[in-house]
């Protein structure tokens, strides 16, 4: 399989830590599809999507908006980290009990809602979050 490859491609302490990550999500959401996208491990449901990437000096995770690692970012605000995603060092340690939420927040039925601005009824607001698309 493809994942078992980028995951042994890994350092191994980085490897270690992201095989906990990628055991979880299927222990959480054992119907996700996993494949590669953008050359990472990207799980998908119903309604959302979480991958895991490998990159120079750190892993990450990405999930598709900010709020979703709100709550980690809120209890661990040494963690480095982007728009929708935290990028794990060397010496970082991983919460998982928080990184289950995220995992929940990025893959839960129901959660994404879609941009409906400027058509029809001007009072709704609501925000995309769709899949990485390509290989």
């Amino acid at each position: 399989m493809e994942t078992d490859r980028y995951f042994d491609e890994m350092p191994e302490d980085r490897r270690l830590k992201a095989l906990v990550v990628h055991k979880l999500v299927l222990e959480l959401f054992p119907q996700s599809r996993v494949s590669l996208k953008y050359k990472m491990p990207t799980y998908e449901s119903a309604s959302g999507w979480f991958s895991i990437g490998n990159q120079k000096n750190y892993w990450s995770i990405y999930t598709c908006s900010t709020d979703k690692i709100a709550d980690y970012l809120a209890n661990h605000p040494e963690i480095k980290h982007g728009k929708g995603c935290l990028n794990f060092r060397k010496k970082d340690e991983i919460d998982i009990e928080s990184l289950k939420q995220v995992i929940q927040n990025a893959l839960r039925v129901n959660h994404r809602l879609f941009c409906l601005r400027g058509i029809g009824d001007q009072n709704r607001d609501y925000s995309v979050c769709a899949p990485p698309r390509g290989p």
